[in-house]
């Protein structure tokens, strides 16, 4: 069952369109950057940006956390309250993550605290796509999301949108087979029986068109409207603001 479940994540990495946007964002603004210390993937789950992590980041270490035990998980921690050093990383990350937290001010500011003082945080969040099978508390427009962060101490370096109007269509539509099929609640912790396994199965083949769609409208979407109206969401990686806290 672990193959297969295994098997299922790592074709979900090579067809998804926003795996690849986050890895090309991960790329080109932190493959320069000489960072040591800690680079901490803040509730990581799947840890499925690890190896672009390490790979943009050789010298740093990374450190998969999550409240929930997992093999890539190193440490199991609330977002809130992070076992750690002050000063002691130099990338603090959420990918997907920080619209599930209840206390997402507090998540900010403990990111910030393990953060040395030149370090940065890097957020991958949702705007237009449905709703998560984890529970979801939060969505941000662009210019939202920097508000919350220069009011959490931080300055904004490199911002991008996932995509445009195609890539919203397309991405709703490859997301729908999935929400239909799978234990809603259960997200990637679904996949514990034959049932289960049959049902990610059907849902990988009926989104998977969707998918491949999805890589012609994000270029498309890239040539027709550079400053989107429909978006799924955006990456931002931000500076840790001189100052106390």
């Amino acid at each position: 069952m672990r193959r297969v479940i295994s098997a299922y994540r790592a074709i979900l990495s090579a067809i998804v369109p926003e795996r690849h946007m986050v890895r090309g964002f991960i790329a080109r603004h932190l493959t320069a950057r000489e960072a040591t210390g800690l680079c901490l993937d803040i509730g990581a789950g799947t840890a499925p940006f690890a190896d672009a992590l390490r790979t943009a980041l050789p010298r740093a270490h990374y450190v998969a956390v999550d409240r929930i035990s997992s093999e890539p998980v190193a440490v199991i921690a609330d977002a809130t309250s992070l076992p750690l050093p002050s000063a002691s990383a130099s990338l603090s990350c959420f990918f997907q993550v920080l619209s599930h937290v209840p206390d997402m001010v507090g998540a900010l500011a403990e990111a910030r605290r393990v953060l040395a003082p030149d370090g940065h945080i890097l957020i991958v969040y949702p705007f237009l796509i449905p709703e998560c099978r984890s529970r979801d508390l939060w969505r941000w427009t662009m210019p939202g999301m920097e508000r919350l962060l220069d009011e959490a101490g931080f300055e904004i370096v490199a911002h991008e949108p996932q995509g445009g109007i195609l890539s919203w269509l397309t991405g709703t539509l490859a997301v729908l087979p999935g929400s239909l099929l799978v234990a809603h609640r259960a997200g990637w912790r679904s996949g514990r029986g034959p049932a289960d396994s049959l049902r990610l199965a059907l849902a990988l083949v009926l989104s998977f068109p969707f998918h491949l769609l999805g890589f012609a409208a994000w270029g498309l979407d890239r040539m027709l409207d550079r400053k989107p109206v429909f978006y799924l969401g955006a990456m931002v990686l931000a500076r840790r603001r001189p100052g106390a806290g």
